[in-house]
């Protein structure tokens, strides 16, 4: 995928994670894909942050990633809003975009009154031809660094139940969050110690997500 020809769409599916928290009994985009084993086909890729010149790239990747364009605009919508915290590319061969990742802003709203900036992770996006080589999980680690450097309290992701608690993530740690798509599947990281541990309350997503933000008594008695 040379930079002077725009890649073509793939009906090849996602890499690690959608964008859109998982409806209930909704197919996961990963489910597919078991995690890679440490340090398989691991390859070395340098991340840094996107530039303008990137964005073209970063949109097709993420279409070929997730073989449709839904993630991608998304992308460009957040970034449109001002929401973006952190917008990762690996590069390959050639000083080509292998992968994506993006950070946006969300806000944890206690239930004690007060509230802390967060990041949600989404998404994640590897081109086919470049899956299953550890571009994901750098993407990750680089992220999660860069979210700490901003004196983040937590991220958030939405993704694999068995893939994102390699990185410290927990679905435990985000039962006391209400959010619109509860279960294994939510899961939270403190980049503060004890910014979430046993604290109630909500989270609220950027507004390009399109997600209301639950309200205390809906789904736990007030």
């Amino acid at each position: 995928m040379g930079r002077d020809t725009v890649p073509p769409r793939d009906p090849d599916t996602a890499y690690i994670q959608r964008t859109r928290p998982l409806i209930p009994g909704e197919p996961h985009a990963t489910d597919a894909i078991p995690p890679m084993p440490d340090g398989h086909g691991l390859v070395m890729s340098e991340i840094r942050p996107e530039r303008p010149d990137d964005l073209p790239w970063i949109h097709a990747v993420n279409t070929l990633a997730f073989g449709q364009p839904d993630e991608a605009r998304l992308v460009d919508q957040l970034r449109d809003d001002g929401d973006v915290l952190v917008s990762l590319v690996a590069l390959g061969d050639g000083d080509e975009i292998d992968g994506h990742i993006l950070f946006s802003r969300l806000d944890l709203l206690f239930d004690d009154g007060t509230s802390a900036e967060a990041a949600a992770l989404a998404p994640v996006a590897v081109r086919p031809d470049r899956q299953r080589q550890g571009i994901g999980k750098a993407l990750v680690r680089a992220g999660i660094a860069a979210c700490k450097a901003q004196g983040l309290g937590a991220i958030i992701v939405l993704g694999h139940a068995t893939y994102y608690p390699k990185f410290g993530f927990s679905a435990d740690l985000a039962k006391t969050l209400r959010s619109p798509f509860p279960g294994e599947h939510f899961m939270a990281l403190e980049l503060i110690p004890d910014m979430l541990r046993g604290r109630k309350g909500a989270v609220r997503y950027a507004k390009a997500f399109g997600l209301a933000v639950v309200e205390r008594g809906i789904e736990e008695p007030a």
